[in-house]
């Protein structure tokens, strides 16, 4: 798994306010190297851990918002519905996975992922950003934290995890107690850079700094 930067991480008060809480949701997206958006039926994002930083800036514009509401916006209803989790990719690219959760009675949606698997959509977001539509935001704050993953590997990962806890039967879905076991977990195997997609993906990322350096 490759990260452009170190990760951000924004939350609001609700469902992630107790520290145990916040603590396993940041493990869960940092071990991986994704997002974890937790969101409501109305919409709200009572949690993220590891957010994408092209996600902030975009979902944060007036102009791009509705285009993120067409993805982003519709995801508890797609996984919901579905009664399972569902993948999609959004209209910059990345790639995500809904999955249904519980707490207690309410039901929410976790977004997992927000991360590039594939080369030509990093490109694509690239070019975007240097000379097309995006130019407007600071290449340094926008790919401040760009996941960029090269397999759908890290998202599997991640969401099953959450998946366990789809049953509304079970307790808090965010309880670290419940996940954890008393020998230490073996550390995260990550995809090497033997993939032809992570490569091309890297020379990407390097091709991108010598374009914003020139700028």
């Amino acid at each position: 798994i490759a990260s452009f930067s170190r990760s951000g991480l924004c939350c609001v008060p609700g469902m992630a306010s107790s520290p145990k809480k916040e603590k396993f949701l940041d493990r869960l997206a940092e071990e991986n190297g994704v997002a974890v958006i937790i969101v409501d039926v109305e919409g709200n994002t009572p949690s993220e851990s590891n957010n994408n930083s092209m996600c902030r800036n975009l979902f944060g514009s007036k102009e791009f918002a509705p285009e993120c509401d067409k993805f982003c916006g519709k995801a508890y209803q797609w996984a919901t519905e579905a009664g399972k989790p569902v993948d999609y990719e959004c209209y910059a690219g990345l790639s995500c996975r809904a999955v249904p959760v519980w707490e207690g009675r309410q039901q929410f949606v976790a977004i997992v992922g927000r991360t590039f698997l594939k080369a030509e959509r990093y490109r694509e977001a690239t070019e975007r950003a240097i000379t097309g539509d995006w130019r407007q935001f600071p290449p340094t704050d926008f790919f401040e934290n760009v996941l960029i993953a090269g397999s759908t590997q890290s998202i599997e990962r991640a969401a099953s995890k959450l998946d366990k806890f789809s049953d509304p039967g079970r307790n808090d879905i965010l309880e670290l107690d419940r996940l954890t076991v008393t020998s230490p977990e073996a550390p995260v195997q990550t995809e090497t850079s033997s993939d032809p997609e992570q490569q091309r993906i890297d020379e990407l990322i390097s091709k991108f700094r010598e374009e914003t350096e020139k700028a």
